[in-house]
């Protein structure tokens, strides 16, 4: 009875040792651990993540417009403050540039000169009874001036004219009173003679 116990026990370690061999043999130790870690040797991806800023679109104030009306009836569309300046200045007047006076230039000669005072009726009228004639010193620039004036003189009838004489270069007044009505003006006298004509009327 003992020898079948060891019998058996005898094969089953038999057994087992070739069964061992047999898993080594086709199983090799060394070609186990040189089996490539597949999932070892791949990289894990690396995801960035890039945050989506969204663009920021200034804002647009609307300025409304209205009807403008200008100056001169017609209509445009503007904003209210155009509208105020244009039509402001339409009103605010373009300054316009004073002319430039030319200096007045006075006669110096010492010579003198004569003043021949001729008056001629108006149109369709004809002369009829005497005149005065009074010449008086000027005003202003290159007033003439005379010890004997004011000079009254008197134009007869029957003539037309009369002669002041001897004065210095100069603006002096004249003025002619005909039928209780005066006409006077001023008279640039110069050296030599010189004459104006009055018109007059009855």
């Amino acid at each position: 009875m003992k020898f079948k116990k060891i019998l058996i026990l005898s094969l089953v370690a038999v057994i087992t040792v070739e069964t061992v061999m047999v898993i080594y043999t086709i199983y090799p130790k060394q070609k186990i651990e040189e089996t490539p870690k597949i999932f070892e040797q791949i990289p894990s991806p690396t995801i960035e993540v890039i945050a989506n800023t969204p663009t920021q679109i200034p804002k647009i104030t609307s300025v409304p417009l209205v009807d403008c009306v200008g100056p001169d009836g017609k209509h445009a569309r503007l904003t209210k403050k155009a509208c105020e300046d244009f039509n402001r200045s339409w009103s605010t007047p373009t300054p316009t540039a004073k002319p430039t006076s030319l200096p007045i230039v006075c006669n110096t000669s010492t010579d003198l000169g004569n003043l021949t005072i001729t008056i001629v009726p108006e149109s369709g009228q004809s002369l009829f009874g005497d005149a005065s004639v009074n010449m008086t010193d000027g005003s202003g620039n290159c007033a003439g001036h005379d010890s004997r004036l004011p000079w009254l003189q008197i134009i007869r009838q029957g003539s037309d004219s009369m002669t002041y004489s001897g004065f210095r270069p100069g603006v002096f007044h004249v003025e002619v009173n005909y039928h209780g009505r005066n006409y006077g003006r001023d008279v640039n006298l110069n050296s030599g003679n010189n004459s104006v004509t009055i018109s007059v009327s009855n």
